[in-house]
């Protein structure tokens, strides 16, 4: 019912001024109160997953937002059974009582035992109509009950857009990026991102990897421009455009270049040979491959890694990484060029 009736209709009756209108809610007490204890579990888990670094650690604050928000939405528009909703006018002479199914109720201040007598559960802001029936008189607009009534509803609409921002953006563009992303660009032969940057501009910033035989590695030291949002955690991957990707795929000379002893085992040290793929960072489309040639001077490496359950360790042919300057010489016509 719009308050301009309401205001109208208590004109008529004599009751001046209308001084705040309390709305009669939808019995939902049981809905709210496990919402309550929803938020509860919500925050819970919200922290766990915070804590692990999961990325959608915000989901459960976003449905539990939403779930208060629904409840309270219930509050307010859902039905009233019985006579229907009631609008209780609180006016500078008296009390207006309103509905859509019975003729509107004035009662006076001075009809003490009328007022005391009115049944007001099921209202809100329950407590500041409780004082009008007790001090037979109107009291402040806003009183401080109905602002921290107020409040509470900002501070839920503020948990729903603070915590369905993120997760809304996980929707529309996925998860935010981490390094093993980029490195599963290179394991899937593409795959695209939807948070990393287009392929424009004069300048192309690309992540290095490198897969030697145990999975892609981030190569901080060969990206472009030097460390590309590579090598702290806070960097911000998105700005990614292109993603490298060596992968060994054999060697350049049947002579190996040494031997690498280890104890009672010997490895066969040979320079290795790589296929580099370049990636679009966005879209997964291969933009160039071409060969790459290990290292020539690089040592034997200080550990070696034996598979449970081996023993004694078997001799094995090892490859040589590429050098860095090797690396950010195939990779920097791209990074300038794009082509």
């Amino acid at each position: 019912m719009r308050r301009a009736k309401i205001e109208e209709t208590a004109a008529e009756h004599g009751l001046g001024r209308v001084v705040r209108v309390h709305r009669e809610h939808a019995p939902a007490f049981l809905a709210a109160g496990l919402a309550g204890v929803g938020t509860l579990v919500a925050a819970i888990v919200a922290g766990i997953m915070a804590a692990s670094a999961a990325r959608l650690w915000p989901l459960p604050l976003f449905i539990a937002a939403v779930v208060i928000g629904l409840v309270v939405l219930y509050f307010h528009v859902g039905p009233v059974p019985g006579t229907g909703r009631r609008w209780y006018a609180v006016a500078e002479h008296g009390l207006l009582i309103v509905s859509r199914r019975e003729e509107p109720i004035a009662i006076t201040y001075d009809q003490r035992e009328r007022i005391r007598a009115l049944e007001v559960s099921g209202t809100c802001s329950i407590s500041d109509l409780r004082d009008v029936r007790r001090r037979l008189g109107p009291g402040r607009r806003w009183s401080r009950r109905r602002l921290v009534g107020l409040a509470s509803y900002g501070l839920v609409a503020a948990l729903v857009v603070v915590s369905g921002w993120p997760v809304g953006t996980y929707v529309v563009l996925g998860p935010p990026l981490e390094k093993l992303d980029f490195a599963d660009t290179c394991a899937d032969g593409g795959g695209g991102h939807r948070r990393a940057a287009a392929h424009s501009g004069d300048t192309h910033p690309i992540a290095a990897f490198l897969d030697y035989g145990g999975g892609f590695v981030s190569r901080a030291d060969a990206s472009f421009p030097p460390g590309t949002a590579l090598d702290t955690e806070s960097a911000d991957l998105s700005v990614v455009q292109l993603v490298a990707c060596a992968t060994a795929i054999g060697v350049v000379s049947s002579t190996p270049l040494g031997e690498c002893s280890y104890g009672t085992v010997t490895d066969r040290l040979y320079q290795g040979s790589y296929r580099l793929d370049v990636f679009e960072a966005r879209t997964g489309r291969k933009v160039v491959s071409s060969q790459l040639a290990g290292s020539t001077t690089e040592g034997c490496p200080s550990l070696r890694t034996v598979p449970r359950g081996t023993s004694p360790p078997e001799s094995r042919d090892i490859v040589t990484e590429v050098d860095t300057e090797d690396f950010r010489r195939a990779l920097a016509p791209l990074h300038f060029t794009g082509r």
